[in-house]
Order: C-alpha cells, then sequence, then structure tokens
C-alpha cells in the first residue's frame, strides 16, 4: 500500500500485531511534555502506510490551563477500539518530532488537540491555529489485522511558499494580536478556522466587547472535563498540598503571566470568579451551612445591592494590559450649501480622548476552615459568587456615584457635562418632567429608545404613587418602566436623584484576575482563614451628554 506525501509516493511496510501495539504503547507511554527529544521503540522512518487529511476547522477551548482545539476524528472509533486513548501529533510523520497528543472523545467521533509547551510546540500550534498547517491521520498497515488503525496524527505545512498563504498568515496574525488585547484568543481561534476576514473579525470582536456584561458565571469546564474548585485552591493553599488542585495552580499561573503589574498573591482568572462575605462559620453565622444534613442548595445568602449599571447595560473591556486612551469625536464635520463661485467653509474634527488606568479595588472575606474540609460544592459556588459580587458591587457603586477622589474612580453622577434637571418639588417627579429629561439626551443626537432609569427604592415607591394625569388611572413608575422604558431599582443610587441614561456609554475596564491573598495565619488561632481579594478596574463615561441626572426638589 502507498500514500502520496508532497507529491512523493512513500512505501509503507506491514506491521504485526504485535509490533503494532508495541509502537503504540511506547507512545501512549511517553510524556509530550519533556523538552528533550524522543523517540519510539520502532525507527523506520518509513513507517506510514499511509495518511489522509482530517476535516477542516476546529473549535478553539481551553484544557489544562492552555488553548485546546477539538477536532472531528472520523477514525476515532477504530483507535479506541484498539485501547488507545491518546493519538500522538508529529511534525510530517517523524516520530522524534512529537509536539503534542490529541485525546480521543468517549464517542470515538472526536478527539482534543493539546500541544507542548516547549519550544517546537508552541511553533507549531502557532501555525495549526493560523491554518498554515493542517492536520492528517496517519495508519500503519498491520499485516493480521483487517482493519486499519490510527497509530498518529502528522502536521502538515501546507500555506507556506504561496502569495496568498502570506496574505491569509498577515490577517491571522492581525486576528490574534486583537484578540489577545481584548481576551478573546479563542474567538480569534474560530474565526480563523472558519476562515473570516480580518474586517469581519473586528466587527464581531467590536460587538462581543460592547455587549459583554459582567455578572454571576459557573465554573470553569474545560474539554477534559476539569473544573475550577475555588475551595480546593484555598484549601490547597493553607495546607501546602497541591496533589488535588493541580488544575487549579496551572490555571491561577497562566492568569499571574497575564496580569498587569506585580500581583501579591494568587490571580484567580476571571473567568473562574464572575460569575466578601462575612465570615462563614461552623456555628454562629453559618451554622445553617454544615453539618447534620447539609442542603446547600438552601443556603440563605447575604443580601445585597443589585448590580445597576451591569443591568442597564455598561460596556466592559476585560483584559486590558496597560493603561487605555479612546479617541472620541466631540464635532463632527458639516456640510454647507453653497452659490456658484461661493468659497466653502471649513470645519473641523474636534478630537478628544477617554482614558482609563487601573484602580485597585479590594476587599476581605473569611471562613473558618471547618467549612472548607466539611461543606459540598455548593459553598465553592457560594464562595465565588460572594468574591465576584463584593467585587461587583464596588464596580457598580463607583460606577453610578464614584467622587473621583483619591483612589476612587468618577462615576456618572459626578461627569463633567452629564445633564442635570431640577424637578418642581414635592420630591417627586411629574410625567411632563419625566419627558422634559428624556428629551435633553434626544437634543444631543442620540436614539433614547433604549435609554434606561435607575432610582432608589424609596424614590421608586414614590414615583409609583405620583399619578401621570387626573384621570388614566396610570402611574409615572408603573410595571418596572418609565416612558416606556426599563427602570432599575437600586441603594446604590441616592435618594432623591433618579437617573437616566445610554449605559453602553458608561465603559468599566478590568485589568487582569483577581489577585487572591490567603492568610491562614491572623486567625489561625480560631481556625479563620482570611481572603483578601482586589481586582484593578476603572470607569469612564464616553459621551456624557448621554445621560441625566434628576433630582427630586423637596419643598
Amino acid at each position: 500500500m502507498q500514500h502520496r506525501e508532497y507529491g512523493h509516493p512513500v512505501a509503507g511496510r506491514a506491521y504485526t500485531d504485535e509490533e503494532a501495539a508495541k509502537f503504540m504503547l511506547a507512545f501512549e507511554s511517553r510524556d509530550f511534555e519533556r523538552e528533550e527529544v524522543c523517540t519510539t521503540a520502532i525507527s523506520n522512518s518509513n513507517w506510514i502506510a499511509r495518511s489522509e487529511p482530517l476535516p477542516q476547522g476546529y473549535t478553539a477551548t481551553r484544557s489544562h490551563g492552555r488553548d485546546a482545539y477539538q477536532i472531528h476524528l472520523p477514525h476515532g472509533h477504530a483507535a479506541r477500539g484498539a485501547g488507545r486513548n491518546q493519538l500522538p501529533i508529529l511534525i510530517d510523520g517523524i516520530q522524534s518530532r512529537q509536539v503534542g497528543v490529541a485525546d480521543l472523545d468517549q464517542s470515538g467521533n472526536g478527539a482534543l488537540v493539546r500541544f507542548s509547551r516547549n519550544a517546537e510546540g508552541v511553533a507549531a500550534q502557532k501555525r495549526y491555529a493560523s491554518g498554515e498547517d493542517v492536520l492528517e491521520v496517519a495508519f500503519l498497515q498491520q499485516s493480521t489485522r483487517s482493519q486499519e488503525v490510527p497509530a498518529a496524527l502528522t502536521l502538515k505545512t501546507v500555506n507556506v511558499g504561496r502569495e496568498t498563504g502570506d496574505t491569509i498568515m498577515s490577517d491571522a496574525q492581525e486576528m490574534l494580536a486583537l484578540a489577545q488585547r481584548h481576551n478573546r484568543v479563542d474567538m480569534a481561534h474560530n474565526a480563523i478556522a472558519a476562515g473570516k476576514s480580518l474586517e469581519s473579525f473586528r466587527s464581531e470582536l467590536l460587538e462581543s466587547i460592547s455587549t459583554t456584561a459582567f455578572g454571576g458565571a459557573p465554573a470553569i469546564h474545560t474539554g477534559s472535563e476539569r473544573s475550577f474548585s475555588l475551595t480546593r485552591l484555598i484549601n490547597a493553599e493553607v495546607t501546602g498540598d497541591y496533589s488535588e488542585a493541580g488544575y487549579e495552580r496551572e490555571m491561577c499561573q497562566e492568569a499571574k503571566r497575564n496580569y498587569a503589574g506585580k500581583a501579591k498573591g494568587i490571580v484567580i482568572p476571571s473567568e473562574a470568579i464572575y460569575q466578601s462575605r462575612a465570615t462563614m462559620l461552623t456555628s454562629g453565622n453559618a451554622s445553617g451551612a454544615v453539618d447534620t444534613v447539609l442542603m446547600g442548595s438552601e443556603y440563605i445568602d447575604a443580601l445585597r445591592p443589585f448590580s445597576a449599571v451591569t443591568a442597564a447595560g455598561a460596556t466592559f473591556l476585560r483584559g486590558l494590559a496597560a493603561n487605555v486612551s479612546i479617541p472620541k469625536n466631540n464635532a463632527d464635520v458639516s456640510a454647507s450649501w453653497v452659490a456658484e463661485g461661493g468659497a466653502i467653509p471649513e470645519s473641523d474634527l474636534d478630537i478628544d480622548n477617554v482614558t482609563m488606568s487601573p484602580r485597585m479595588l479590594a476587599g476581605r472575606a473569611s471562613f473558618t476552615r471547618h467549612l472548607l474540609a466539611t461543606s459540598n460544592p455548593q459553598i465553592d459556588n457560594l464562595v465565588r459568587q460572594g468574591l465576584a459580587q463584593q467585587i461587583a458591587n464596588g464596580l457598580d457603586a463607583a460606577a453610578l456615584e464614584g467622587s473621583g477622589v483619591g483612589a476612587i474612580p468618577t462615576g456618572v453622577a459626578n461627569q463633567v457635562g452629564i445633564n442635570t434637571f431640577p424637578t418642581a418639588g414635592g420630591g417627586t417627579m411629574t410625567h411632563s418632567e419625566s419627558l422634559d429629561a428624556l428629551a435633553e439626551i434626544a437634543a444631543a443626537n442620540l436614539d433614547t429608545t433604549n435609554a434606561v432609569w435607575i432610582l432608589n427604592p424609596t424614590d421608586a415607591a414614590t414615583l409609583g404613587a405620583q399619578a401621570k394625569d387626573s384621570g388614566s388611572g396610570m402611574f409615572v413608575y408603573e410595571n418596572g418602566r418609565i416612558l416606556g422604558r426599563r427602570a432599575i431599582e437600586s441603594t446604590h443610587a441616592t435618594q432623591g436623584t433618579v437617573y437616566v441614561g445610554l449605559w453602553e456609554h458608561c465603559l468599566i475596564g478590568m485589568w487582569g484576575g483577581l489577585d487572591l491573598i490567603i492568610d491562614p495565619y491572623t486567625g489561625g488561632a480560631n481556625g479563620i482563614v482570611n481572603i483578601y481579594a482586589s481586582q484593578l478596574a476603572d470607569v469612564a463615561v464616553r459621551y456624557p451628554p448621554a445621560f441625566q441626572a434628576i433630582t427630586l426638589t423637596t419643598p
């Protein structure tokens, strides 16, 4: 049997079942992460009987704290039938140049491709992700077996030396560079695999950045079905034993490498957290969470302010690595009607910048070692959500009414240039006044269709009793809406002030993940583990006239 490789026929030789098993076992037991060159028990260079291309494309994912690629593998059933759980990835079929492995799915229809961290593996991953290299499945010709069994995946170059290939590589590299700046590497990989243009990817990336909301996220699930456990990580840090938290440690090491500045403790990937509570005890405050019959699903959490700015549609910029400067056009050029022979008047663009720089938002939470040791997995989610909500509430308060003094960002209420509207009196707002307040935003050439109101619950009760007119039986605030626009109640809004605006113009930047310092010593005598959490973030307003602060004037 022959196959064609780079246009040249290559003759394979037949292996006995015993030889084939020995060949596969050699690859199965090899540590593909080792830096040095590895060889197998069979060294014949013509070991491939035949190879065929795999279906193009992949789904980018994460495994063991790094990029991985889910592929369709039509011959996976045969490999699993032969007792294989993995296939080696070899450059050009050369046995000594293994750069990764493909973990076979239980279904036998696919595999998870992972590349080595050594230099050759990193280079091979970049070529594969960009489309310069493709994978083929290589078969051994076995003399006594009727069915061909996949022995390895071989990585082959397809785009080098062609003008179109150079263009593809240039676009792919630009996509990856853009994605890395905005923490959207998986999106770039998927776009490259789908053959999308650079322009199309830019558009999708901007849409993703502008619409990503900040809120509760579940634990990370990777292609290898591992999940990030915060309590497992804390327990390992306290005891010094990471034997059960290797995955968490690897994820944190990667997050620390991408952290802006110098982290003081463990850096938790943002996707593992965003999804501090008071001390959780096994007696007193948290006694209901531990012992006898533990009902984690019935845990009674602390009451916290709702993250109103996030719910209203604030724009989140994640994965930032340096100070941010966003160009802003204050005044556009204008066109004029000109008489014949008349001079065309000049009009200049007025360009400004919206800047953001990392500021530290920090908090502390604590819980007992007993709780850590005896609680069920529900507690892991509760700890994660508690930390995330603590940071989220701090961001929400700063985004809405941050003073701008010292390290505190300047929120919407204290931005220069927002609209202000005092009502006539009575500590309320009439239907007519709400129309006037919204009209001031529309006067700045802004579409107020998607405007959102934010108000204190006490003010909500007042406006809910304020009749729109004398005969309709309708009220200013009714069914969660004012003037047909959504209204959100939040204690972060000062009583007596109502906000309305287009909240996508409120920018919240986040640098890196959550910096976590675990302190088992300060409260060690009482079995308390303290957690100090900090997040680098900042708030800015892209266009102040998009917001209105309404003062409910009292007599």
